[in-house]
């Protein structure tokens, strides 16, 4: 690891900023746009059991689980881009949903409306992995 990381033979680093706009874009989406979605389908369904604040939070916290991800996909084999990512997901998505279940099903509206809502949950967890894998985790050779 250490010799991989104080490799001398790279002469030019390479950046590229658009990728990383598109990181902070997809990101920022992610925390603060999709709990705001979610937030709005909650008013309209009748169930407001958690704030616009709440959500905001719980998304927010809910990708600190990919900061020590991203630090480990520097490990250059392509299964650790694989296992970090998924593994940050899975610990990301059960804090969302473990903290907006019990309050939205704890409601009389939310009992039958709450479970697709939860779905559309994991389906966007499901769907912002696969995102950041194949956008940011990609080993070149």
């Amino acid at each position: 690891m250490h010799a991989y990381l104080h490799r001398s033979d790279v002469e030019v680093f390479e950046y590229d900023i658009n990728h990383l706009m598109h990181a902070a874009s997809v990101f920022s989406t992610f925390a603060f746009l999709l709990p705001a979605v979610f937030w709005v389908t909650c008013k309209c369904m009748n169930m407001e059991a958690l704030s616009l604040v709440e959500w905001e939070c719980l998304f927010g916290y809910s990708l600190v689980p990919f900061v020590p991800a991203v630090m480990l996909c520097v490990i250059p084999f392509a299964i650790f881009s694989w296992i970090f990512p998924l593994g940050a997901t899975i610990m990301s998505c059960s804090l969302v949903v473990r903290n907006v279940s019990a309050p939205m099903l704890s409601t009389d509206a939310g009992r039958a409306k709450a479970p697709p809502l939860i779905l559309a949950i994991l389906a966007s967890y499901l769907i912002f992995f696969f995102v950041v894998k194949f956008t940011f985790y990609t080993h070149r050779k």
